[in-house]
């Protein structure tokens, strides 16, 4: 798949619909026994946002009552609504002219009206404008239409809607891989999604904070955020973020090599779009299952995907797609031995590259952001990492069928396997609980006679030097030495200094002072940050969700598993850019380190008998933890270590 969180680009212009109380048949129904006047016109509008999504073609018919009565009655606000929510169901087919039509024509209505729900109606339909010209990658114009609705909503105090706004500005960076404003506004998304304590806004975030993790290449980051976000957007059947759910998951395992499983969640994902008629996310979900057959080297379902994709997108105009399309039909036809076929579609995508080449609109969006955080008078964009929750639901089941020929020989031959079974697992159990149990008073034993010997050598050694230096200072002061001496006297002080400062390093690392007066957190940044300026290799960390303080056994094993994965990464991965995360959800502690190195076989890992994996794994099975890893040749390293709290 190439570059797939840059080409998804989803548009958020109303909310999802709540579940109502009644069907919409009877909410109809009991709409046309109203006597007509505004209050009537305002519930056929509301009705038609409710079915949008589930049943645009009756959200229309509804749509037209809703015109023709506002009409008769001159209730401008009730027209207004009307025309731009046709506007958003023109959009969402991809019919961008026509909805911008619809869009003139509503802003008309309200733009001069000073009344609230008129200024919130011009807000939000400025907010419209702005995803056509997202669309279209007119992202200069796009920027600046978000940043007006944004502005027209805060002095609304209408948090809700500020949502759809930074949400739409993470995509446009994300498009633009400007990685940093991208996960700004993607965090200032989730921030003012769970103050409203709301989940359709809270999904929202979690979209946000999926796309800004992809750009990142926080790629376990993304699965957890999607999993937690497709439970929710499941739960009320709510088609869109269904669908970008599964379309992030399937990016996650097409980027791990599962091709079978980003095949699985794609075709989900398109099953989910096609049902709501949504032209661009459509294409771009057939051109992803396409790539992944491309991939498994099954030409022949990538090429019939690859060109569904390309004709919706030429039908709709949808370029950027279609380029992802051309590329991969160039180089499956070529691999099918379809030359002929080859040339043509790469006569083409040059052709539509050239085209998009003269959209770029970089350096104007880059000013504009710039002006944008210079005017703001609020510090609302700063981030808290910590605001993040990550929650991991895993789900196993097992399934078991026995054949039976004979009743009686199954029931003796049961009971048999039975005793057996439970005479290796008591005596598998009792091995793990010796061994559990050993590896306590090791572990125990271990960090006592860390902290001992860091004492030793900080309070006693440490000390005992730092007396010897003081006296051959005063000494110098007190002898005549001649230049020769003078100079050896020199070196031997700085020598001594050295001394000092690497036994101090020493007892530092054996038992972090930093760790036992201010806690984890603060220990694992002081030791990343000694990494990263040693210049080994690039080191970010992140810390999500953790309390101030754990119990301190803990704390002191979670730092020596961070120490240990980081030395790993040091001795064996070739790496030039490391991520930490260590992160909390309920009653779970995840620590994550990945890194873009050399990568290795996962089943010599089975076979090592290093002290660092040995180590690693002792210190997680004592916490009765679990650990994940994920490598490759030339594909980096990721290792993912659960401990229950």
């Amino acid at each position: 798949m190439k570059n797939p969180a840059l080409g998804f680009v989803c548009l958020f212009l109303l909310a999802w619909p709540a579940v109502a109380q009644k069907s919409p048949d009877d909410r109809e129904k009991s709409i046309r026994t109203l006597p007509d006047d505004t209050a009537k016109v305002n519930r056929w509008n509301a009705l038609a946002t409710d079915i949008q999504f589930q049943d645009p073609t009756r959200a229309i018919a509804i749509l037209r009552e809703a015109t023709r009565l506002a009409d008769a009655l001159n209730y401008d606000y009730g027209l207004s609504m009307a025309y731009g929510l046709r506007a958003t169901l023109f959009f969402y087919e991809t019919r961008l002219d026509s909805s911008k039509l619809l869009l003139d024509q509503a802003f008309a209505l309200v733009d001069k009206r000073e009344d609230i729900p008129s200024r919130r109606q011009a807000a939000f339909l400025i907010q419209r404008y702005a995803s056509i010209y997202q669309q279209r990658q007119r992202y200069d114009s796009a920027v600046l239409a978000y940043q007006d609705a944004a502005a027209r909503f805060t002095g609304l105090g209408d948090k809700t809607k500020l949502i759809y706004c930074y949400y739409n500005l993470s995509n446009i960076y994300n498009s633009l891989a400007d990685t940093k404003n991208a996960s700004l506004y993607a965090h200032e998304t989730f921030r003012i999604a769970r103050q409203t304590g709301d989940s359709t806004f809270i999904l929202r975030g979690y979209m946000a904070l999926a796309d800004a993790f992809i750009n990142l290449r926080y790629y376990d980051s993304v699965q957890y955020v999607s999993r937690q976000g497709l439970v929710i957007a499941n739960r009320f059947n709510n088609l869109f973020p269904i669908g970008k759910f599964h379309s992030l998951l399937g990016t996650y395992h097409d980027y791990r090599g599962r091709y079978d499983s980003s095949i699985f969640h794609f075709q989900a994902a398109l099953d989910a779009y096609s049902a709501i008629n949504l032209g661009y996310e459509v294409a771009l979900t057939q051109q992803n299952i396409g790539h992944a057959w491309l991939q498994r080297k099954e030409y022949e379902k990538a090429i019939s995907y690859l060109e569904q994709g390309a004709q919706l997108s030429r039908q709709r105009k949808l370029d950027q797609v279609l380029r992802l399309c051309l590329a991969d039909l160039v180089e499956a036809e070529e691999q099918r031995g379809r030359p002929e076929r080859s040339f043509q579609y790469l006569k083409e995508y040059v052709a539509v590259n050239d085209s998009l080449q003269h959209r770029q609109n970089r350096q104007v969006v880059y000013d504009l952001e710039t002006k944008y955080q210079t005017q703001k008078k609020e510090a609302q964009l700063l981030l808290q990492q910590n605001q993040i929750r990550q929650q991991t639901l895993v789900n196993y089941l097992l399934v078991g069928g026995i054949g039976l020929l004979s009743l009686a020989a199954f029931f003796m031959y049961y009971a048999y396997r039975q005793r057996r079974k439970w005479q290796e697992q008591r005596i598998r159990q009792l091995e793990k609980e010796r061994q559990l149990s050993a590896s306590e008073m090791v572990i125990k034993g271990q960090e006592e006679e860390r902290g001992r010997l860091a004492k030793d050598l900080h309070d006693g050694l440490g000390g005992l030097l730092s007396g010897v230096k003081y006296s051959l200072t005063n000494m110098k002061s007190n002898v005549v030495l001649d230049a020769q001496h003078a100079l050896a006297f020199e070196r031997s002080l700085d020598m001594l200094d050295n001394a000092i400062t690497e036994l101090r390093r020493v007892a530092h690392n054996m038992m972090p002072e930093v760790l036992v007066r201010f806690g984890l957190v603060e220990a694992i940044k002081s030791y990343c940050e000694s990494v990263r300026q040693s210049g080994i290799f690039q080191l970010d960390f992140q810390f999500v969700g953790l309390p101030e303080r754990l119990d301190s056994g803990k704390e002191i094993i979670v730092y020596r598993l961070v120490q240990e994965l980081l030395n790993n990464a040091a001795k064996h991965a070739r790496a030039t850019h490391v991520l930490v995360q260590v992160a909390r959800h309920e009653n779970e502690v995840t620590i994550t380190v990945e890194d873009n190195g050399v990568g290795f076989d996962l089943k010599v890992i089975d076979q090592a008998n290093g002290a660092g994996w040995s180590s690693i794994r002792s210190r997680v099975d004592y916490l009765k933890g679990r650990v994940d890893i994920q490598s490759a040749p030339g594909a980096g390293t990721s290792v993912l270590i659960s401990i229950p709290l």
